[in-house]
């Protein structure tokens, strides 16, 4: 951030490291919760390097939900309103805002579940509005996802340019091995002299520590691993189990009545595309564990199979269907791919815009861009360049076949953390979703967004990936914006 800034001033000027080409002023901005929808929220640099103390931060088992003007019963489409106050581990209530909280229903004897979405009132107190969409007896819950200090920590790792997860390249000549570290920045902790990879990685970032016997064209495979996390033991509680996606204790059950659930008459295949990216929450619906939009009625009927158990991951691969004409390929996108427990060939790591440029003439391919996890590792510039790169080839394909069909799937939630450190996705999965709304604005109306996030939120999803029932629908929520039947 520049020196002569005017329109804001913080309490203390941050030192800009030398990892700046990675962590820029948008890091600065996006990782504080400066910048949301377009606006300024809050600034987590206001908290500066205070002292941790566990039982000071919020604690969803005292915290408290409620309901404000409460009805007797409500009706399909009613709005429930509710309150949600914050207290601490010493049951004292919370004087400031910054804490990711998260408002739900759902009723298990129906397989039914919709999220709410959650008003910051930045003093302790917050306001949840969900929208009922079907019969019975629902029931209202809530949940502190992440404290606010530990947002704060996290913009600290990623700001002193810490690697929340590494990479490394094999160099090889034929019984001869090196292993380096690897990174989308060239400032690489251990190494003087390092390999700028950057047009063998398809003209995106990416540098590696130099070998110090073989040359760095000899760069022929890459793999992971979660090093320690460079936090202080009161830092890494804030991460631990208890003290992410708590629940609050307290729950409100309530009556809605109506005579049918909520339905929209259009066919998912004849909405605009832009609506897709324009959708406020409730997004959607599960109903009998069936996908139900609340912008469109999915007349495709159930009928998907399990594809990817065909699909040996994380290679690229293809699966053919002679009996009806048909192909799906997949392919992971470039690095940064954490693949931990193995080293993988660099053709594995094909980069998406590449994918794309590949594409012929005149197709009617349906492709699908998914950017998510493995970027949540980095500052967001990173996943910004990246993103960008891929709007341009996705433009020239539109161009050169109008009639190719472009998804964007954007982020979904998960409550297990174990192997994804640092991935807490009500964090990470809003500033994804800004980005990608962002940067692929000029061609909203021509391309799908496939939104997941109600989805997964709603039905409590707990994998880092999708369970089955999750990957079904989201498979049948694709093919209804395309197959009339």
């Amino acid at each position: 951030m520049s020196t002569d800034d005017t329109d804001v001033v913080f309490p203390e000027r941050l030192q800009r490291l030398k990892h700046e080409d990675l962590f820029t002023e948008f890091d600065d901005n996006v990782l504080n919760g400066l910048y949301e929808d377009g606006e300024y929220v809050i600034d987590y640099r206001f908290d500066g390097d205070r002292s941790i103390n566990e039982l000071a931060i919020a604690n969803a088992s005292y915290s408290g939900l409620k309901l404000v003007n409460p009805k007797p019963y409500y009706k399909v489409g009613d709005v429930i309103l509710v309150s949600v106050e914050l207290l601490n581990g010493y049951n004292k209530r919370l004087l400031r805002g910054g804490d990711r909280v998260r408002v739900w229903i759902k009723e298990v004897r129906q397989g039914a579940c919709a999220m709410g979405y959650v008003v910051d009132h930045r003093n302790g107190s917050y306001s949840g509005f969900v929208r009922v969409l079907w019969p019975g007896r629902v029931e209202v819950l809530a949940a502190v996802v992440l404290s606010r200090e530990a947002v704060r920590v996290l913009y600290k790792i990623h700001r002193e340019g810490h690697l929340v997860r590494q990479l490394f390249a094999i160099f090889q000549r034929r019984f001869m091995y090196e292993m380096t570290l690897c990174g989308p920045s060239p400032f690489l902790a251990g190494y003087s002299r390092v390999c700028n990879l950057t047009r063998r990685h398809y003209g995106l970032p990416w540098y590696c520590g130099h070998p110090e016997v073989l040359t760095c064209a000899e760069w022929t495979r890459i793999g992971g691993s979660q090093p320690p996390w460079p936090m202080l033991e009161e830092e890494r509680k804030l991460f631990e189990r208890h003290n992410v996606q708590q629940n609050v204790r307290s729950y409100i059950t309530t009556e809605v009545h109506g005579r049918d659930p909520f339905t929209v008459q259009t066919p998912c295949n004849q909405i605009p595309a832009l609506v897709t990216w324009r959708q406020t929450p409730p997004v959607g619906y599960f109903l009998n564990w069936k996908w139900r939009s609340t912008a469109c009625t999915n007349t495709l009927p159930d009928t998907v199979r399990s594809w990817d158990l065909c699909l040996p991951w994380p290679l690229p691969s293809t699966l053919y269907n002679s009996a009806y004409n048909y192909a799906v390929f997949w392919g992971s996108h470039e690095l940064p791919f954490t693949n931990s427990g193995e080293f993988t060939p660099l053709e594995a790591h094909k980069a998406t815009h590449v994918y794309i440029d590949e594409l012929p003439r005149g197709n009617r391919d349906i492709v699908i861009i998914h950017f998510y996890l493995h970027f949540t590792a980095y500052p967001p510039t990173l996943l910004r360049t990246h993103v960008r790169r891929t709007v341009q080839s996705v433009k020239a394909l539109l161009k050169r076949a109008p009639q190719a069909k472009v998804f964007v799937k954007g982020p979904h939630s998960f409550r297990i953390t174990t192997y994804a450190r640092g991935v807490i996705e009500d964090y990470w999965g809003t500033i994804h979703q800004q980005i990608l709304k962002k940067e692929f604005e000029e061609i909203q109306d021509k391309i799908y967004y496939l939104d997941f996030w109600d989805m997964s939120v709603a039905s409590e999803n707990n994998d880092v990936h999708p369970n089955m029932t999750l990957v079904g629908q989201m498979w049948q929520t694709l093919l209804g914006y395309i197959c009339p039947n």
